[in-house]
């Protein structure tokens, strides 16, 4: 399935573990569409912002920057085998450069953050360390929601969304590719402002 989001909102990874999280997690839900007890690894967390509207996260990161997370490679994390049933990965994905997030705000301030990659080489064995790891880490269905955005390097268009889903694939069913488009980013007039303004949610379930 193929889907489209308007914008890159702040609610979408919330709603997008609620309408796909797996079945045996909606043991004991509450009010509220797919409320229940569930247990979710941010491995790339950052800030935490990502994963900031759920509950039971227990976020991880090379260099966190957020309290309560963990100093960990995404290769080597430090939990046992079947721990969580939802992992939420955001790689970075500009390559020579900070990458930039789009803020809770309605004035659409953009953050650079200090996330990127040299190379295109290193995204795509980030993303096959990553298969490995939350493979081992999540139950069998268990579900991953992969945030990335397609870039450049040296002028040339790099589908950073396909590496992930190849990287990905061995290990986990695609079951949707969800497309964000960024509303506050202007006007585009070529393929190449027109790629900056959208970025892709890949939902994928363990095999």
């Amino acid at each position: 399935m193929l889907s489209v989001l308007l914008a890159e909102h702040p609610h979408a990874v919330e709603s997008i573990v609620g309408f796909y999280r797996p079945p045996e997690s909606r043991a004991g839900a509450g009010a509220g569409a797919g409320a229940g007890p569930i247990r979710v690894l941010d491995p790339t967390c950052g800030t935490g912002s990502l994963t900031s509207r759920l509950s039971g996260v227990t976020r991880t990161d090379i260099a966190p920057r957020c309290a309560g997370a963990v100093a960990a490679n995404i290769g080597v994390l430090p939990f046992a085998a079947g721990a969580f049933e939802i992992a939420v990965f955001d790689p970075p994905y500009l390559y020579g450069r900070s990458s930039a997030k789009l803020h809770d705000r309605p004035h659409g301030d953009w953050e650079s953050l200090h996330t990127r990659m040299e190379l295109p080489d290193q995204f795509a064995h980030l993303c096959r360390m990553a298969s490995r790891e939350l493979a081992r880490v999540l139950v069998p269905t268990g579900l991953l929601v992969a945030k990335v955005a397609d870039s450049r390097y040296k002028g040339r268009l790099i589908l950073n969304h396909v590496r992930l889903i190849e990287a990905f694939e061995s290990r986990f069913a695609l079951r949707d590719l969800l497309i964000y488009v960024r509303l506050a980013t202007g006007m585009f007039v070529n393929t190449k402002s027109a790629q900056n303004t959208h970025g892709y949610y890949v939902v994928m379930e363990r095999r």
